[in-house]
């Protein structure tokens, strides 16, 4: 049986993630025991992903905290302290009523 038609690389993908519909699976593994190319194609992506799970660096338990010791704590308001609270007009009328 000649096939017309492959199996695009999305469908590929989504067959080895687990991401068809039990139809949709089931129509993929009919059209792989029929099709050597797409077969060869899903043998090579398989080996494909096995190497990157092999590549992948398990991320290092203490890079969060280290970079979290090295970063000075923000102040999203600044400092009030007790000359800064009082209004600005404060001042002078104080003076002005002291004057008289």
């Amino acid at each position: 049986m000649k096939i017309e038609k492959h199996l695009g690389e999305e469908v590929l993908n989504m067959y080895l993630d687990g991401e068809l519909s039990a139809r949709e699976r089931e129509r993929v593994e009919v059209h792989l025991d029929a099709c050597d190319k797409c077969r060869v194609e899903v043998a090579a992506l398989q080996q494909l992903f096995a190497a990157l799970e092999e590549l992948a660096p398990a991320p290092a338990p203490d890079l969060v905290p280290g970079v979290l010791t090295h970063i000075r704590p923000r102040r999203w308001l600044p400092s009030l302290s007790p000359t800064r609270l009082r209004p600005l007009w404060l001042v002078p009328a104080l003076q002005a009523a002291a004057a008289l």
